[in-house]
């Protein structure tokens, strides 16, 4: 197994704690895991029981850029 595939950085691991975090708050539940075959990792994104697949954390930070829409300052009409 490809050592450099295996090892989780220190900031890989903040990052996806990050992350999870901030799925979580929008309901969703970010998991990761081992592909035995050849060891690499998959981030999994899951709603309501349907699971996405990412390859990447860069891959996982833009689906959660999709499904958090900036919240428009409020206007007062007075």
């Amino acid at each position: 197994m490809n050592a450099s595939i295996a090892a989780v950085t220190t900031t890989e691991a903040q990052n996806f704690d990050t992350l999870k975090s901030q799925f979580a708050s929008h309901g969703y539940v970010l998991s990761r895991a081992r592909r035995v075959s050849d060891g690499r990792i998959t981030f999994l994104v899951t709603r309501w029981e349907t699971p996405i697949a990412f390859k990447t954390l860069d891959d996982v930070q833009v689906y959660l850029s999709l499904i958090v829409k900036p919240v428009a300052p409020a206007t007062h009409h007075g």
